[in-house]
């Protein structure tokens, strides 16, 4: 018997004869991961009892002990990153435990194999972020500079996916966090950074940015669709025991405006349960802004989709809301 286990301890999985590891809801383990495939890596049970692991010709690949494979037999206690997230190969409590302990020190944020390379990328004004960013009909691209007198990080190596976040100092936001990938690298004198692409999965995570660097007052909805007025009830959940009741006064394909905000916090995570007029959909959310109004404040989120599908789904209904007005 063997195990996986996010590392950030949250979960342990039970492999079996052929476990499939995805995006898609479809597949035996299946994350939340923005930088993971739908059906991204396969473990299979070989005849003498190890295990297997095989990239299923994924978008940004899968690494064992921070080396990219193809296929390769899995060993006690390494490491497998898939996408954004890390998992540990267990083939017995002892590893389970070794590791439990592990995550409860501070030895734990040490191990750079457990996630992506993080960049910073911090803008004084947004004119100079606009001006660096490339927006396109695929995935935009971004110019992160980097003075004379810092070291371009040393993870920013092309090929690398990376999780980028992204400070706005003269707007009232949250920091925003993006994957991306390195696409040049550049240390001369002239020009001095790193060239990012976006993923294209998350396309409403760069409107948003993009929203709020031109300094819309409710940045969390995509740009390039129409804002739709509506009176929905949400059922909201924030953590174990607080579940709420909320109305939807926008609505969007990546996000809805609520009041009241119920005490809400940017970045939190929440569910929701929004009924449609036809159909009731639960999905997960982020509190991407408060947005002011005397005593009906109310709350920004923006939807964490878990699956193509569930996006297909959401889409469908605000196009039949919009069909109706």
């Amino acid at each position: 018997m063997a195990y996986l286990l996010e590392k950030t301890g949250d979960r342990l999985f039970e492999l079996g004869e052929s476990t499939i590891i995805g995006s898609d809801r479809g597949s035996e383990i299946c994350l939340s991961d923005p930088a993971l495939s739908e059906g991204h890596a396969l473990i299979e049970r070989l005849p003498d009892g190890r295990y297997k692991l095989t990239d299923s010709d994924s978008t940004y690949g899968t690494f064992v002990e921070g080396v990219p494979v193809e296929s390769r037999v899995l060993r006690d206690g390494e490491t497998i990153v898939v996408g954004g997230t890390g998992l540990l190969y267990c083939e017995n409590r002892e590893c389970i435990e070794r590791h439990a302990t592990l995550a409860e020190g501070e030895q734990a944020d040490e191990c750079p194999k457990n996630r992506l390379p993080v960049i910073e990328s911090h803008w004084q004004s947004s004119e100079a972020f606009l001006e660096h960013f490339e927006p396109r009909d695929g995935p935009a691209r971004l110019f992160v500079p980097v003075p004379a007198e810092r070291e371009v990080p040393p993870p920013a190596v092309p090929g690398v996916l990376v999780a980028m976040q992204i400070e706005l100092a003269d707007r009232d936001a949250p920091v925003f966090r993006l994957h991306a990938v390195v696409l040049e690298r550049h240390t001369g004198q002239e020009k001095r950074g790193m060239l990012v692409e976006f993923m294209p999965g998350e396309r409403h995570r760069q409107d948003l940015v993009l929203a709020c660097a031109y300094g819309e007052s409710v940045p969390h909805f995509r740009r390039r669709h129409e804002r739709l007025s509506c009176s929905l009830p949400v059922r909201l959940q924030a953590g174990e025991r607080r579940r709420l009741d909320c109305t939807a006064v926008e609505i969007g394909e990546g996000g809805l405006g609520l009041v009241p905000d119920h005490g809400l916090e940017c970045e939190m995570i929440v569910w929701l349960v929004v009924s449609f007029e036809r159909e009731k959909i639960r999905l997960r959310g982020r509190v991407a802004s408060i947005i002011p109004g005397g005593p009906r404040r109310g709350a920004g989120v923006e939807f964490l989709f878990e699956s193509s599908g569930q996006r297909r789904e959401v889409a469908e209904q605000v196009a039949l809301l919009r069909s109706n007005q």
